[in-house]
């Protein structure tokens, strides 16, 4: 337990020099949006850190469904990704983004 209150402590030191490629304005605009009221600026950065970890993430997912599809790991150029494979890495978390089948 000492050592999770220290980790945790340590991780809220490091969020006063963490920068964000969120942008605070974009954050708060969709936490506003989405009805979350909050004063504490290291809340909010920590919520925008989880957020940048997700996107790096759901990006790094589909960066291998798209190898996977071509066959081919793109080291040295640029990976164009589709909707589709960004679909499967979503889905792999639980969030479906995909057309109903009636709109096909």
């Amino acid at each position: 337990m000492d050592k999770k209150k220290k980790d945790t402590e340590k991780l809220l030191e490091g969020l006063d020099s963490f920068e964000s490629l969120i942008p605070d304005t974009v954050l708060e605009y969709y936490l506003m949006k989405n009805g979350v009221v909050c004063k504490d600026p290291k809340v909010k950065k920590l919520i925008g850190l989880v957020a940048q970890k997700h996107i790096s993430d759901v990006a790094s997912d589909a960066l291998q469904f798209n190898a996977l599809t071509t066959g081919t790991v793109q080291e040295t150029s640029r990976a164009t990704l589709t909707s589709e494979d960004i679909c499967n890495a979503l889905s792999e978390r639980g969030v479906n983004i995909r057309k109903p089948p009636y709109f096909v």
